[in-house]
């Protein structure tokens, strides 16, 4: 009986009785004759290009680590095809020279998905050599061609090259560590894992698991929305975008919450525009990922350890370090831990101007919830009712974020939607306490404003900001 590739896999997988040594035998006839096949159903310029890689890869290493511009490299493979130094296919040699470009200077096969036309792809995962899938209004595609065939990496090394040439000449991936965070050049933060993961998935009704296969994920440094351009997608109302201008001019601290890819970052960006130039912020940060609006930002960033143990810089010791510094504004890009949390409230508390974080919870409740657990987790062991206190101190204002459908299909994308905006009151020993200020009604699909409470008035006169007129009476208004 013949067995498919994907069967002979399954059976390895699920240990089945079968001879291994000859499923093995099987599987590799198989793994020749795809790649024979895949050889010849590799379009000549693609060929062409792969061969001017690997000869700049094998022969001329010295020539790439001198960084050389991208009309240096045109000039030494053009060299190199005229002087009969690389195979040469009936391909057009300045079609396959620019492919070549392309690849190492660009993004290569992924250049469709990190293009600048496509500011709406937010993250992309490439799986190995498997697959690759990218993500539009918070669903997940695969990235195939025009005949449904799935777009990928042909080989590991291939992979491992299109990371060093984007983190630039002086970076070599060190796959001694376990995960490999950093940034590309347009900032984009990335993550490579090629120890203890693999895939899974079915096949022809059949288990398969795919281990050993790595994984780039890409989180895309997007466009600098301003509040009026997230307003245009239906985030959040006119009035609502007049409070969210407002909590920043009055210095009232905030927290940001929602899932992941709600556009929690993108917003708090937004409204650090209305901070004034006149007062020094800083954002603390793992990568420098943040498209802070406005001006002039002072940035701190994490780094992990070193190969003894030394030299890890943590969120927690940038917040430290910041009381010191004396800015008069302090943002976190998103906060994980409770040692960050403790050291953020002493900030909050210290600084003149306001303190600002996200965190993955959604709705007011849940974002104190989750905020106040991460507290009691920190090495100083806080009290619920002083973790309730430190919270109540660090902040004022609570933003929640959803994603919703837009659209009745499975596969509608969604959209990020302020479902409420809540002011805190203080705490009263057993909780916090907060008033919703702005609250979305799905029945009716209309966003009730409850108005300004006395402490925002009184705040907006210290700072001699003028109240905006739809900001001045409790209304509702259509989402």
């Amino acid at each position: 009986m013949s067995l498919s590739m994907e069967e002979i896999l399954a059976q390895i997988q699920q240990n089945s009785t079968s001879d291994l040594a000859a499923l093995i035998h099987r599987s590799e006839q198989i793994r020749q004759h795809y790649r024979g096949e895949g050889e010849r159903n590799i379009p000549l310029l693609e060929r062409q290009r792969d061969i001017l890689i690997d000869y700049l890869y094998r022969k001329d290493l010295d020539f790439l680590r001198s960084a050389p511009s991208e009309d240096e490299t045109r000039a030494r493979l053009a060299k190199a095809i005229q002087q009969g130094e690389v195979e040469r296919l009936a391909v057009n040699a300045k079609e396959a020279i620019e492919a070549v470009i392309t690849q190492m200077y660009r993004h290569g096969i992924l250049q469709p998905l990190m293009d600048e036309s496509r500011p709406d792809i937010t993250d992309v995962w490439v799986f190995g050599t498997y697959g690759v899938q990218y993500r539009v209004g918070g669903i997940n595609h695969w990235f195939v061609d025009d005949q449904g065939e799935r777009i990928r990496f042909k080989t590991i090394e291939e992979l491992h090259r299109y990371v060093e040439r984007k983190l630039g000449a002086d970076f070599h991936l060190d796959l001694s560590a376990p995960s490999v965070n950093a940034i590309f050049p347009d900032g984009s933060r990335i993550i490579y894992r090629d120890k203890a993961i693999g895939i899974s998935t079915w096949i022809d009704g059949k288990y398969v698991l795919f281990q050993g296969e790595p994984i780039l994920v890409i989180r895309r440094f997007g466009h600098p929305f301003s509040l009026d351009e997230l307003m245009a997608t239906g985030m959040f109302t006119r009035r609502m975008r007049a409070y969210l201008e407002l909590i920043p001019k009055i210095r009232d601290s905030f927290l940001i919450g929602g899932p992941t890819g709600a556009g929690k970052s993108t917003l708090q960006n937004a409204m650090l525009e209305s901070l004034p130039q006149t007062e020094l912020t800083a954002i603390l940060e793992d990568t420098p990922d943040a498209k802070a609006r406005g001006g002039f930002y002072v940035r701190l960033y994490t780094q992990e350890a070193n190969g003894e143990d030394k030299g890890e810089i943590t969120i927690a010791r940038n917040l430290f370090d910041s009381k010191r510094m004396n800015f008069q504004n302090a943002i976190v890009n998103e906060m994980r831990d409770g040692q960050a949390a403790i050291r953020a409230a002493d900030v909050a508390m210290m600084t003149s101007g306001l303190f600002s974080s996200t965190i993955h919870a959604i709705g007011p409740e849940k974002m104190v919830k989750v905020y106040i657990n991460m507290l009691r987790s920190a090495p100083e062991r806080p009290s619920e009712e002083y973790a309730m206190d430190l919270f109540a101190t660090s902040f004022q204002q609570l933003v929640s974020i959803e994603l919703e459908k837009d659209g009745d299909r499975e596969d509608s994308p969604k959209k990020p939607k302020i479902t409420t905006i809540a002011e805190v009151m203080g705490s009263n020993g057993n909780r916090v306490e907060w008033r919703p200020v702005f609250e979305l009604k799905y029945s009716t699909n209309q966003v009730i404003f409850h108005g300004l409470s006395e402490r925002m008035i009184e705040r907006a006169y210290k700072y001699k900001v003028p109240i905006p007129p739809e900001l001045q009476q409790p209304g509702v208004e259509d989402l």
